[in-house]
């Protein structure tokens, strides 16, 4: 438990590097299995899935924020609900919102035009969480007014440092119980509260205004119906459910990803700038949109490679409903089964000189001779995540937006560590000063 809270990255890297390729540990009342190889992670994402369920007790604590969206529910529940939502993430979808990615950029970069001038840094990873959760809020909604944005955007901040907490605390299991007078949840539930009633007097409205035409996702949420069964829609219990998943997966894991590629392009300015002079010379003087992305694959490249440095859901949990066996070991029933993206995309017997940033590896060529699940930072198999080319697509749009305009040079020289909390992100922020590209 010591280890996995002080420094959980380097902790799981000593136990396999120590042990191979499974590792078990025991963790109070719990077996724990480690496994980070291809062949393993396919095992349990893909090839035994229905065996292999979220029924951890990190996702116990989601469902104390989250309820029973996509990301926490299971069996039944979970395949009717990704039916019902599948179509609003389909390509046709994610591209009707692809202005609106771009505008909220451009809006973004308008206020970057004083610390531009004046050198000052700009925190990036509060900016990026910003534009992710502006932009994922008026995709879910359509246009919301400033102060109710301002409440989301704090509630969600303080749910997110009171999940991580509790993920992490060495009273993990007293955690569990959300009548405890701890001054977290109690400042969890008062943000819980807020976006409640936020979300629920959207629905309200937008169920008052009947069959009216929308195209927001909330819209899509509302008047999906299950054809393949009874032809029910989801009840307003499930839709505030899979609105807030939607919106605290939806925003956390852009901005990491976003922050990461940040730091790593002014950590590798020769990148940069062929990555500049392919934007520029694809879109010349204009912001791009959704048209152009098989013209910016290179943006696409960096971006799938911060992700393979520094994963968002760096860990993955699962727990076996019965017995099982990983690389000829026995898997006992009620076995959590952790997969961490960082350990596998880290692995010298899966990348070659797996430390370097190295955007080519992302070819289509390099990228066949590679097994599938060498790369999985939106996990796999039925249960990848349904948002991953919504995140792609806006990841894609803000950088060849911003790099048209801006370079972002770290403020210091300090060095840059990532904390593994909800998401894998950068410890204490990332200041950098916006300069005239």
């Amino acid at each position: 438990m010591r280890g996995l809270r002080r420094h959980p990255l380097s902790y799981l890297e000593s136990l396999v590097h120590r042990y191979g390729s499974v590792v078990r540990l025991r963790f109070l009342l719990m077996d724990v299995l480690v496994v980070w190889q291809p062949d393993h992670v396919k095992h349990v994402l893909q090839d035994r899935h229905t065996i292999y369920t979220k029924e951890s007790l990190d996702y116990r604590v989601l469902k104390r924020f989250l309820g029973e969206g996509l990301v926490t529910s299971n069996g039944a529940l979970w395949l009717r609900q990704r039916r019902l939502m599948q179509p609003a993430f389909h390509r046709g979808s994610i591209a009707a919102f692809a202005s609106l990615m771009v505008d909220r950029t451009r809006a973004l970069l308008k206020e970057w035009d004083g610390p531009a001038r004046f050198g000052r840094p700009v925190n990036v990873y509060h900016e990026m969480r910003r534009l992710s959760l502006d932009v994922v809020t008026r995709a879910l909604f359509g246009v919301i007014v400033h102060e109710d944005a301002r409440m989301v955007g704090h509630a969600f901040a303080i749910l997110s440092e009171a999940l991580a907490e509790h993920l992490y605390s060495p009273l993990f299991l007293l955690f569990l119980q959300p009548v405890l007078p701890t001054r977290s949840n109690r400042r969890a539930r008062a943000a819980l509260r807020t976006l409640d009633r936020t979300v629920a007097s959207i629905i309200a409205r937008r169920r008052a205004q009947g069959s009216a035409a929308d195209d927001d996702l909330l819209s899509l949420l509302l008047h999906a119906r299950d054809e393949e069964t009874d032809g029910a829609g989801m009840d307003d219990r499930q839709i505030r459910d899979e609105v807030m998943t939607v919106l605290l997966a939806g925003h956390e894991t852009t901005a990491a990803t976003l922050s990461w590629t940040w730091y790593l392009l002014d950590r590798h300015r020769d990148v940069a700038e062929r990555l500049r002079s392919e934007i520029l010379g694809a879109l010349g003087d204009r912001d791009p949109t959704v048209e152009d992305l098989p013209q910016l694959e290179g943006a696409r490249r960096v971006i799938e490679e911060a992700m393979r440095l520094y994963p968002p859901a760096w860990i993955i949990a699962r727990v076996a409903t019965e017995e099982d066996e990983i690389g000829g070991y026995r898997v006992a029933p009620r076995t959590v089964v952790t997969l961490s993206p960082y350990l596998t995309h880290r692995s010298k017997e899966v990348w070659p000189e797996p430390e370097r940033f190295d955007p080519d590896r992302f070819t289509a060529e390099r990228s066949a001779e590679r097994p599938r699940f060498a790369y999985f930072p939106f996990a796999g198999g039925p249960r990848q995540c349904i948002g991953s080319e919504f995140a792609l697509t806006e990841a894609t749009l803000v950088l060849a937006t911003i790099m048209r305009r801006y370079r972002l040079e770290l403020a210091s020289r300090r060095e840059v560590v990532p904390q593994p909390l909800t998401t894998l992100r950068p410890r204490g922020g990332l200041p950098m000063i916006p300069r005239e590209a």
